[in-house]
């Protein structure tokens, strides 16, 4: 028998979260769902005092199965939070290798298909394929937490490293500004680890939104201020900054007049664009020309045979 907690479901989410955060989920037994409610198992009857109802049942607990990573299940995968989104062409590949990610994953609740972003609010177009149709997603990484709805908002897990890099760039006092925040991991990174105060603008109101909630769950809501809107009209209103993030790659190059208008002398501009090696010189070129200096550049990752996601440091002379 095992100690469970009751709660009902429309509570479930945050009293899962709330005993995940306090270190009391068994995690060698399933949560169980039910008509009358969802069933936690715990390590302890103790809890203290939980900011929900709840009462502690004995059970028989349902024990998780010991699993491993896919080996025959060839295909990458974006995992976030208890989600796996694939990009697969082929549908029978895609539902095959959507049921081998769940039966040999335990993290993972669901799989879906993405079949491309679309609309200037960057949303994926997602199909599930295997599990629970579950959107809402919290996503943990640098130690740090994000929330938010995978139909809503775009994220990439992709840039986790070049999100601490980042942040371990800046200097405490900067005065920065994210110009494409999307729900906050460029911004709250380095509110969270440098101590910098982040101004945001996203087009999508929902990035907004979750971005203000994922603020107050990484205890950094005092140094994040937030808009939505067209950055290239909002920044107008603005003054200088010391560092502007640009992480829009496919366009992000149609505002970086408008960022250099707004940075401080011996500023930095963080700039990212997809493009193959031949467009990046050109980039470059036209950079130097509009009198920026090119401290540092890398590739952050691959996204089609020859094409890269780079990252440039750009400094005002």
């Amino acid at each position: 028998m095992t100690f469970h907690a009751t709660v009902p479901r429309n509570t479930a989410q945050t009293a899962i979260e709330w005993f995940r955060k306090n270190n009391l989920i068994d995690d060698n037994y399933r949560i169980q769902n039910s008509d009358s409610g969802v069933f936690i198992p715990l390590k302890t009857a103790d809890l203290g005092e939980p900011p929900f109802e709840t009462s502690i049942l004995d059970l028989d607990g349902k024990r998780r199965e010991n699993r491993i990573r896919p080996v025959t299940a060839r295909a990458s995968f974006d995992h976030l939070g208890s989600v796996a989104i694939l990009k697969l062409r082929n549908m029978n590949r895609a539902l095959e290798v959507a049921n081998e990610i769940l039966r040999t994953n335990q993290s993972i609740r669901s799989v879906f298909l993405d079949s491309g972003i679309t609309g200037q609010e960057r949303t994926r177009n997602l199909t599930l394929l295997a599990g629970e149709e579950n959107y809402v997603v919290t996503h943990r990484e640098n130690g740090l937490r994000f929330m938010f709805d995978i139909r809503e908002v775009y994220f990439s897990p992709r840039l986790a490293t070049e999100r601490l890099l980042l942040s371990k760039r800046c200097r405490q006092g900067e005065n920065v500004l994210d110009m494409f925040s999307g729900i906050g991991p460029f911004a709250i990174t380095i509110a969270k680890l440098s101590g910098c105060r982040v101004r945001c603008f996203d087009l999508n109101g929902r990035c907004i939104y979750w971005l203000g909630k994922n603020a107050s769950l990484n205890g950094v809501s005092e140094r994040i201020s937030m808009e939505t809107g067209d950055s290239m009209a909002l920044i107008e209103k603005e003054g200088l900054y010391d560092r502007i993030i640009m992480n829009l790659p496919h366009s992000a190059r149609d505002f970086l007049y408008s960022a250099m208008k707004h940075l401080n002398p011996g500023g930095v501009i963080n700039y990212y664009e997809i493009c193959n090696s031949e467009e990046l010189e050109s980039r470059m070129e036209q950079i130097r020309d509009m009198g920026m200096e090119i401290s540092r550049k890398r590739i952050v990752h691959g996204y089609a045979p020859g094409v890269y996601m780079h990252s440039l440091e750009l400094i005002m002379d």
